[in-house]
């Protein structure tokens, strides 16, 4: 392991500690519930974003509530009520079935294009 790889690691756990501790203290429903406000705010500065191509601010502004929408997601994901062994599964299998069809309609996509 190289000095960069530690530094991203310590940058990751500690990420991961800041998640923990947001979930922990402001609560999951609390944060299911900040998660909405998140993606309405994205869905705003898509739309934005949309109707004013030529202007940087927008884009900057999706990115934005892009990086707020990961970062509750991303406290989600310490959550105790997620870390159950059937929500794991579940989730797994939900994410497995959505990226094959994904691939599925990207495949069939190709075929159209020729």
């Amino acid at each position: 392991m190289d000095e960069r790889d530690y530094k991203a690691m310590n940058k990751e756990m500690k990420s991961e500690n800041i998640f923990k501790q947001a979930v922990d203290h402001f609560g999951v429903e609390n944060q299911l519930l900040k998660l909405v406000e998140e993606m309405a705010e994205l869905t705003q500065a898509i739309i934005k974003r949309r109707l004013n191509l030529d202007e940087p601010k927008y884009f900057n502004n999706l990115l934005e509530e892009l990086a707020d929408v990961n970062l509750v997601m991303n406290q989600l994901t310490y959550a105790e009520l997620f870390k159950t062994d059937i929500a794991v599964d579940l989730f797994a299998m939900h994410y497995k079935r959505k990226l094959d069809r994904m691939e599925s309609l990207l495949k069939s996509s190709e075929k159209t294009k020729v």
